[in-house]
């Protein structure tokens, strides 16, 4: 019997996933996520997890309203929700590498206020002086 749930036990940790981890990031250099794991960079100030992978290529020969691949993000400043990405994102988000199942490999840039100025111009928005 002890045999038993000794091996049921055993079973239950193999199966587990691995505990999610919080790894510090730079700005410019590639890290690795999975789902659970978040990266923090920008002094802690900035706080990145993924929240969902989509992997949903259109089979051959058939039509299909929507296909692809994503991986979507969660992100933080300060402690409160910012958004991962347009122009009002804080931080430029950048998907290097993914398997869109289990981790993906991401770069993290500062978006700096001339980057989100330019990009108001560009939709014909006037800069107050």
């Amino acid at each position: 019997m002890r045999a038993l749930v000794a091996a049921v036990l055993l079973l239950a940790l193999a199966a587990a996933p691995a505990p999610a981890k919080t790894i510090d990031a730079k700005f410019g250099e590639p890290f690795k996520l999975r789902k659970s794991d978040k990266a923090r960079f920008d002094g802690g100030r900035g706080v990145l997890r993924i929240t969902r992978f989509v992997n949903s290529p259109c089979p051959k020969g058939a039509r299909c309203v929507w296909s692809g691949q994503l991986v979507r993000f969660g992100l933080t400043l300060d402690g409160k929700p910012a958004p991962p990405d347009g122009k009002d994102a804080p931080y430029a988000v950048t998907v290097k590498d993914s398997d869109y199942k289990t981790y993906a490999t991401v770069v993290v840039d500062s978006r700096p206020a001339s980057a989100h100025d330019a990009a108001h111009d560009l939709e014909g928005e006037k800069k107050h002086e």
